[in-house]
C-alpha cells in the first residue's frame, strides 16, 4: 500500500503546517512556514493549491498574523484583528471591548469570519488558530 503522502498529498503537512530551514549559504538563518490550506480557506481562491508558505529570516519580522489570516481566508482586517482575539481565547465582549467596538458590530464581523473560516462556533475558530500555529504565535492577538 501506498504512504498516505502519496494518496492523500495534503496529509503529510498535517493539520499545524510544518518549518523548513531554508537558510542558504552565507545567508541570515531563515525557516519556511508551510500552511495547508484546507476546505473552507482562501484554498478555492488559490485552487489547486493545497498550501500557503510564508518565508521569515532572523533579520526580518515574521509575517503580521492580520496578513496570514487575511490570505487564508480572504478576511478584512478588522475580521482578522476579530478572529486574532476571538482565537485567542477571548469572549466577545472583551474582544469588542479590546478593539473598541460595540458587541453588535463584533457579532456581524463573526458571522463574516464563520462564513469566511466554514466554521460554526467560537470553539472552532479556537482550534483553527491554534492549527495554523506558528507564523501567528509570533506577536500574538
Amino acid at each position: 500500500m501506498a504512504p498516505l503522502s502519496v494518496l492523500w498529498p495534503d496529509a503529510s503537512l498535517g493539520a499545524r503546517g510544518i518549518g523548513l530551514p531554508v537558510s542558504a549559504q552565507g545567508q541570515p538563518p531563515a525557516v519556511a512556514y508551510v500552511l495547508p490550506l484546507n476546505e473552507g480557506t482562501a484554498r478555492a481562491v488559490f485552487r489547486p493549491a493545497c498550501a500557503a508558505v510564508f518565508i521569515s529570516t532572523t533579520t526580518s519580522a515574521s509575517p503580521l498574523p492580520e496578513a496570514v489570516l487575511i490570505t487564508l481566508f480572504d478576511l478584512t482586517p478588522a475580521e482578522a484583528r476579530v478572529l486574532l482575539r476571538i482565537g485567542g481565547g477571548l469572549s466577545a465582549s472583551k474582544s469588542a471591548s479590546s478593539l473598541g467596538i460595540g458587541e453588535n458590530t463584533l457579532k456581524t464581523h463573526l458571522n463574516r469570519i464563520f462564513a469566511k473560516t466554514g466554521t460554526r462556533r467560537q470553539a472552532d475558530l479556537v482550534k483553527l488558530v491554534s492549527d495554523i500555529g506558528t507564523p501567528l504565535a509570533a506577536h500574538g492577538p
